[in-house]
């Protein structure tokens, strides 16, 4: 088979075509390097980038103040001033750092890339709790624990995700018929029907007036600063009346004294608001028997009279001052030192 030199093909390239599509291929060559000198210019001319300085942070250093302070034989810090920083005893703290050790590889102390300790489920622990309780920012860490915002933040983080899941079987569930029971009972002895009382009108529907008045509440008589009372008291604010039964704070205490009492006053009454929380919930334990039905054998002016004692003024006053004598004669050193 012979090859014919003289054959031509049909189709022959337009030279204008050839010279169009030259000129299109040049225009985006040059609308992708030109971005591209660009930026190699300026990496030439620019400055050398710069690395942020290693801080050194003693966490071993940090670990051994944290368990000197609290958790050594002879702490600082006593039970007290432990439960008012980390809002929770020292028993309940250990019980939770070691379940968190247990179960989670996050909270178990491991070494870092260049073999140093990393921090202890002490240190992770605590910090959690300290933004929890002081709700404070995570650079608060940096000195008394020697860590930085960025693990602070990480390790709230990684602890608010684990508690739920670790105790959620137990705290979480849903409630029994019992623990509804309970907190029906509470509820009931102390607020009247729920969402039906203001703080005003709960005195008049409390139940545990009523029995003060029928006489078949249990026996709560005390003594305090060598005077005998006969019925119990209960922590109000300023709105409610002066009862016997009712013992109210001072508006503007001005000596140490009656300051002392409105710092108490106001403290323990946080703490059965705590009990409930914002959302109205109570954790409860305990044994709850059936209690016979009260015999009533009072006539009603025996109740009337019953009903009088509870409301006396002078009762009111010499109580609270008794109260004030009593606490301040008892009374500790409540100073602290700030960590």
């Amino acid at each position: 088979m012979s090859f014919d030199s003289s054959f031509t093909p049909d189709f022959q390239p337009d030279i204008d075509d050839i010279s169009n599509s030259d000129s299109e291929d040049e225009a985006i060559f040059s609308a992708i390097l030109e971005p591209a000198r660009l930026v190699v210019q300026n990496c030439e001319s620019s400055q050398p980038l710069e690395r942020r300085p290693y801080l050194q942070r003693d966490r071993v250093g940090a670990h051994s103040r944290l368990m000197k302070d609290y958790f050594s034989p002879d702490a600082t810090f006593d039970s007290e001033r432990f439960r008012r920083r980390f809002r929770m005893s020292r028993q309940l703290f250990l019980r939770i750092v070691g379940d968190l050790e247990s179960v989670y590889a996050f909270f178990q102390q491991r070494a870092d890339a260049r073999g140093k300790p990393g921090y202890s489920t002490m240190q992770k622990c605590t910090a959690a709790i300290r933004q929890l309780a002081y709700r404070t920012v995570s650079d608060a860490m940096k000195e008394y624990l020697q860590m930085s915002a960025i693990v602070a933040r990480e390790v709230l983080h990684t602890f608010c995700e684990c508690i739920p899941q670790l105790y959620h079987k137990k705290y979480l569930r849903k409630p029994t018929q019992s623990d509804v029971q309970k907190i029906y009972e509470i509820w009931h002895a102390f607020f009247g029907t729920p969402g039906a009382n203001n703080d005003i009108a709960v005195i008049n529907a409390s139940p545990i007036f009523d029995r003060l008045t029928d006489g078949v509440s249990p026996d709560i008589s005390f003594s305090t600063n060598d005077v005998n009372y006969e019925y119990g008291y209960y922590l109000v604010d300023g709105i409610y009346p002066e009862w016997a039964t009712l013992v109210l704070s001072f508006t503007c205490p001005t000596d140490e004294k009656r300051q002392y009492f409105k710092k108490k006053h106001e403290s323990a009454r946080k703490d059965i608001e705590r009990a409930f929380g914002d959302s109205g919930r109570a954790v409860c334990q305990g044994e709850y028997n059936d209690e016979p039905e009260p015999i009533y054998t009072l006539n009603e002016d025996e109740k009337l009279a019953n009903l009088l004692k509870t409301r006396k003024r002078e009762k009111n006053f010499s109580l609270r001052s008794d109260l004030v004598e009593h606490l301040w004669s008892n009374k500790q050193d409540d100073s602290e030192d700030d960590d």
